[in-house]
């Protein structure tokens, strides 16, 4: 996918993803945040997290990446990163959109990150 033209391509600035296990989120954030991401888990709204990226960040679209219920993009940040995102929508209406972001295999894979409580100035 990578490779090809995109027949889309336009800025990203934000997106929120949801489903995301506690242990994916910690993963996310820390391999994110090394990207110079945000990444703010969205209070009282679980497993859903709200991503910022950096200026620059382009979505792309490619052919055959998309169905009916499915459209996956390429994610491509300033410093060259590329994340795939997916977006599926429910099969029921009124169901909720599900959208989440896939990291790199040796990412998923890597060492646990540790979680350290945040020093907010105050």
């Amino acid at each position: 996918m990578s490779k090809e033209i995109p027949i889309k391509s336009s800025p990203i600035h934000d997106v929120v993803i949801s489903h995301v296990s506690q242990q994916y989120g910690l993963k996310l954030k820390s391999y994110l945040e090394g990207l110079g991401c945000r990444v703010t888990p969205r209070q009282g709204e679980r497993g859903k997290h709200h991503i910022q990226f950096p200026t620059g960040t382009t979505e792309n679209t490619y052919t055959g990446q998309f169905t009916q219920r499915m459209h996956r993009t390429m994610l491509i940040l300033p410093g060259g990163a590329r994340i795939i995102k997916f977006i599926l929508l429910p099969l029921k209406p009124g169901y909720p959109v599900y959208c989440t972001l896939s990291l790199p295999n040796e990412v998923k894979r890597g060492p646990e990150p540790q979680q350290t409580p945040s020093i907010r100035p105050g």
